[in-house]
C-alpha cells in the first residue's frame, strides 16, 4: 500500500524535528520543560511555580506536545505520525490537524483527572499521535467490523479498539519503569478516546462540505 502525501502531517513532523534540534542546545531543554511542559498542579494551585513562568497554563498542552524526552521518544512519535497521519489526512484532509489538536488536550485532561496535584511535567506528542492512530484504525480496519450480541458494529469496533489500547498501555506502564522509561499511559488513552470520538464526525463533516 502506497503511503499518500500529506502536507499537514509533514508540517507537524518537521516542526517537531526543528524544535527538537533547537532544544538540543544545552540548558534549552530544561527551560522548555519547565516553561512549556504540561504540569497539572499549575491548574489547581495558582501559587505553585507561578514565579518566573511566562507561558500561560492553558497553552501548555500545545507547547508540551513539541517537547520530547529524548531522541527515541521523538523518533517513535514522528514515525507513527508520519505513517498513520498521512493516511488519515488522505481521508479527511487538513481536518486531521483538528483530531491531532483535540487529542493533545484530551491527553492532558486525562492526566489531570488522574492526578490533578502532580508536579511532574507531561511532554511529547503522544496524545495527538494516539488520536491519529485511533482515527486510522477506524478508517482502515483489517477486517470488516461485525456486530456482537445485538450491539452494532459501529459501537463494537471502537469499544474493542479502546479496550485493546488500554490493555496495551497498561502493560507498557507496568514494564516501562524497569527499563527506566516514564510513560504517560493516561495521556495515550485520553488522546485515543478523542480520536475514536472524532473520526466519524470529521469524516461526515469533510464530505458534507465537499
Amino acid at each position: 500500500m502506497q503511503i499518500p502525501k500529506g502536507k499537514a502531517t509533514n508540517f507537524l513532523v518537521l516542526s517537531n524535528i526543528a524544535i527538537a534540534a533547537l532544544l538540543a542546545i544545552p540548558t534549552f531543554w530544561e527551560i522548555a520543560v519547565l516553561q512549556g511542559g504540561f504540569i497539572p498542579i499549575r491548574f489547581t494551585s495558582t501559587n505553585i511555580m507561578a514565579e518566573g513562568l511566562w507561558i500561560p497554563s492553558f497553552l501548555t498542552p500545545i507547547t508540551a506536545s513539541f517537547i520530547h524526552a529524548n531522541f527515541m521518544h521523538l523518533l517513535m512519535n514522528m514515525l507513527m505520525l508520519l505513517l498513520m497521519g498521512r493516511f488519515v489526512e488522505g481521508v479527511i484532509g487538513y481536518y486531521m490537524l483538528f483530531i491531532y489538536l483535540v487529542g493533545i488536550f484530551a491527553a492532558c485532561l486525562a492526566e489531570f483527572i488522574i492526578d490533578p496535584n502532580s508536579n511532574v511535567p507531561i511532554i511529547g506528542a503522544s496524545g495527538g499521535v494516539s488520536a491519529v492512530i485511533a482515527a486510522y484504525l477506524l478508517y482502515f480496519p483489517k477486517e470488516k467490523p461485525a456486530p456482537w450480541r445485538g450491539i452494532s458494529a459501529n459501537i463494537m469496533r471502537p469499544v474493542k479498539l479502546l479496550l485493546g489500547w488500554i490493555i496495551l498501555n497498561l502493560l507498557l506502564g507496568f514494564v516501562a519503569p524497569s527499563t527506566g522509561l516514564n510513560i504517560a499511559i493516561y495521556a495515550h488513552i485520553g488522546g485515543f478516546i478523542a480520536g475514536l470520538l472524532l473520526a466519524k464526525p470529521m469524516l461526515n463533516y469533510k464530505f458534507n462540505r465537499d
